[in-house]
């Protein structure tokens, strides 16, 4: 510290205010870099994952009206229907139905597009609720999503 300011008294009163305007220019440089375009960079992603699910959930509420109006489907575990709970469970995760065929004691659905380790998942997340995937027809797309067709039903096929 002693070196730092023997070693600025020794510049003239010009070079100290020149250093001085210099650091405050590196200091408000650093603001920006450092917090400034991160926080932006963030706000701006965030507001594109808000338009990309916004512009998703007139479709999935209607597929999960259109499964809940069907009604008549067995039980599961905590006593919903496999369609609500099917459509409950996609709807939280965002995913978004093609098609939606009820049928007896289930629901059979499409999906365009999802990545594979997360439709695994969905489907495993379900049985867990008490709704068994007991039909799967999986084909890859050309890029790294699949598209799916599931018949879901209550309990052990």
């Amino acid at each position: 510290m002693q070196t730092a300011l023997t070693w600025w008294n020794g510049r003239d009163a010009r070079e100290q205010r020149l250093l001085g305007i210099l650091g405050v220019i590196v200091l408000v440089m650093l603001f920006w870099l450092v917090i400034l375009r991160p926080l932006a960079a963030f706000r701006e992603s965030a507001a594109e994952r808000h338009d990309r699910i916004a512009a998703q959930m007139p479709s999935a509420r209607a597929a999960a009206a259109g499964i809940a109006a069907e009604g008549g489907a067995s039980a599961g575990k905590d006593g919903r229907a496999a369609r609500d709970i099917v459509a409950a469970s996609a709807s939280a995760a965002g995913l978004e139905f093609t098609s939606t065929q009820p049928e007896d004691g289930g629901v059979r659905v499409g999906i365009a597009a999802v990545k594979p380790s997360f439709l695994f998942g969905w489907i495993a997340g379900l049985e867990k609720e008490g709704v068994v995937a007991d039909r799967v027809l999986v084909q890859r797309n050309d890029d790294s999503t699949v598209s799916a067709e599931i018949g879901f039903s209550d309990g052990p096929a």
